[in-house]
């Protein structure tokens, strides 16, 4: 039951041992006067050991973050990584496989919607749309065009909501049909997306021209039958302007000419590809609100909301718990939400670039225990000996901000470049010794990394179910709710779409 998995996932995420993952970043862990704590005694040591290659003929899994990973997966690996044999897991400590055996109990399931239940239309036009934008926008038409087809009201009116450049919002009103609200804060994507669309217009007339033959990488899509519409605003959304404009859209004479009279409301649907922060619980908001009125002379109510959280670190603070308030989330738990462990490993590309971010982790915190030893502290300004204790200050240096992927390709390169980058010089026999690149401090920074994903995906799960609960609390109905995990091509070690939540 949905309620005892909360309660239980409430009373996991206040265990003081498991608390602590939340409290220290890895840069903090890097740095020499950094002591583990007692609760890590069983994993320390051992993580800073070799793997024992010998005891296992898989040769895929070549470190202790990586084996730590295998265990997490291995009752839904993927088909290209051969199965190891049960012996292999015998080398990690059994208090860590018992903290994973529990954290992947509580985790909601991530898996991905397989392709062949999503209504991609054959034909379909990703112009201008980078690869990961292409993957989003196609697969979410997809899933709209399979929840429209499975709907007994069969909405034709959407919503799309933090549109952008409106690539969604295009890809519904020409491949569906559907007549369309792109909403933005932004005036520079509004106009954006306005441009986009004379360019549309442009590829269209020149497509008629050639009788429906396909140019320029064009396919003649349902715009040229002119079955949907599209309308643009730009606006400031949370939940009371959401229902505002939907309301002032829908009563439009051209927006409503297809809705048949004395039928009830027109149902909505409400979309948002990526609803960052608390957008997620404006939309809620706005949805419980609408369906709690109670006047028969609505001319239009949600039947559904399809929604794809992201960026918990930008909710606001009223917002990150709303009924459990007996769990605390900071910063860091927020952060950690994002982490897709489920996701790692979807294909052998995928996993390269797990392990390129895995690198980025270790060693942009061994980077600070090098800088701890490289740059000398200053005393105050005009400080004498006969002045009695000086303050001691560390000289500021330049943020280290993000490298290219190729600053990763070795750790001489790494460091010259952030060097580089910072503006200092750091000291040869600090950056040669056993604490940095390659020693037994890396393994235990991979594997301290790779247990906070595995607790981060628990903190999503929280605040969904969290939110599901409050949303029960309003509507006092039975609704469904269906939960979606993100797909391989969109996740990876610090992004990810989130899981997809149908409110009807």
């Amino acid at each position: 039951m949905p309620a005892e998995r909360i309660d239980k996932i409430a009373s996991f995420l206040r265990r003081p041992d498991v608390d602590l993952y939340f409290q220290i970043h890895p840069n903090q862990v890097a740095l020499p006067s950094f002591t583990p704590p007692s609760e890590w005694k069983y994993w320390w040591n051992w993580a800073g050991q070799p793997l024992d290659q010998s005891s296992s003929s898989n040769s895929w899994c070549t470190t202790k973050w990586q084996l730590l990973w295998l265990y997490y997966k291995r009752e839904s690996l993927p088909n290209w990584i051969p199965f190891p044999h049960e012996g292999i897991f015998e080398d990690i400590p059994v208090e860590l496989r018992n903290l994973i055996d529990q954290a992947r109990s509580l985790t909601i399931p991530r898996d991905s919607i397989p392709d062949d239940s999503l209504a991609i239309p054959a034909r379909h036009r990703t112009c201008g749309m980078s690869p990961k934008k292409a993957h989003e926008v196609l697969r979410m038409t997809g899933f709209i065009s399979s929840l429209i087809e499975t709907s007994e009201l069969k909405p034709r009116h959407v919503v799309d909501i933090g549109a952008g450049q409106a690539y969604l919002s295009r890809n519904l009103r020409d491949e569906l049909g559907l007549h369309v609200l792109a909403l933005d804060f932004s005036e520079v994507q509004t106009h954006g997306a306005a441009r986009r669309e004379e360019s549309n217009k442009r590829s269209t007339k020149q497509l008629k021209q050639t009788n429906g033959v396909q140019i320029d990488g064009q396919i003649p899509l349902a715009t040229d039958l002119n079955l949907g519409t599209l309308d643009y605003e730009t606006i400031t959304i949370d939940a009371d302007s959401l229902v505002s404009v939907t309301n002032r859209w829908m009563t439009n004479k051209k927006t409503l000419s297809s809705t048949t009279p004395n039928q009830g409301p027109t149902p909505i649907l409400w979309v948002a590809l990526h609803a960052c922060g608390s957008l997620t619980l404006d939309i809620l908001r706005a949805f419980a609100g609408r369906l709690q009125q109670k006047d028969r002379s609505l001319t239009w109510i949600p039947v559904g909301a399809v929604i794809v959280g992201c960026c918990y670190n930008m909710l606001r603070p009223e917002d990150r718990v709303l009924m459990r308030k007996d769990v605390t989330l900071t910063p860091n738990h927020l952060q950690l939400a994002a982490q897709t462990p489920d996701q790692w490993a979807t294909s052998p590309a995928k996993f390269e670039e797990t392990r390129l971010a895995m690198r980025k982790v270790a060693w942009r915190a061994l980077l600070e225990r090098v800088l701890a030893g490289s740059i000398v502290p200053q005393l105050s300004p005009n400080c004498s000996e006969t002045d009695g204790p000086c303050s001691v200050s560390r000289p500021e240096v330049k943020r280290l901000g993000r490298l290219n992927d190729g600053a990763y390709t070795n750790w001489e390169q790494f460091v010259s470049r952030a060097e580089e980058k910072m503006g200092v010089s750091l000291l040869g026999e600090e950056m040669s010794s056993a604490g940095t690149k390659g020693s037994a401090l890396e393994s235990r920074l991979e594997v301290f990394h790779v247990l906070r994903c595995i607790l981060g995906s628990i903190v999503e799960s929280f605040i969904l179910l969290d939110r599901q609960h409050w949303l029960r609390e309003e509507l006092k109905v039975s609704f469904r709710v269906q939960w979606q995990g993100c797909r391989g091509d969109d996740c990876d070690l610090h992004r990810a779409l989130k899981g997809k939540q149908m409110y009807g």
